[in-house]
């Protein structure tokens, strides 16, 4: 009985991670709208169901990278290109990305500095 349980508070969990209502959760796991509502007010359930929207949200960004490397392969193929107007575009977003990505890595390393200089408590501000 209590695998039954575990098992269906784990399909519910699921299907509110992944954006279903609580009808659907209720569904999915066997039981009534109440119940789910009853986990719902559980610190354990938010936090199973907080988990398993975090790993969705990993294997979402993980096929965005792979899309990306994709894509700028295609953007670089474009460079080649025997219209002037689609290399033109290829060109300009390459180099509106890359900029792009620079500023967000310079803003990266600052950050994870500061970080650095507050943990070992030597933090001095910038005049």
């Amino acid at each position: 009985m209590a695998g039954t349980k575990r098992r269906n508070r784990e399909l519910a969990a699921a299907t509110l991670a992944t954006g279903g209502s609580i009808r659907e959760a209720a569904t999915a796991a066997g039981c009534s709208d109440r119940t789910i509502n009853n986990w719902c007010q559980e610190p354990e359930f938010q936090l199973r169901v907080k988990e398993l929207r975090r790993e969705s949200v990993g294997r979402a960004i993980s096929r965005l990278a792979d899309a990306m490397c994709e894509s700028a392969n295609v953007l670089h193929a474009l460079l080649g290109s025997d219209n002037e107007t689609e290399r033109r575009h290829a060109a300009t977003k390459i180099l509106e990305l890359g900029l792009k990505a620079i500023d967000i890595e310079e803003l990266v390393n600052r950050v994870e500095e500061l970080e650095r200089r507050f943990a070992m408590g030597r933090y001095e501000a910038s005049t």
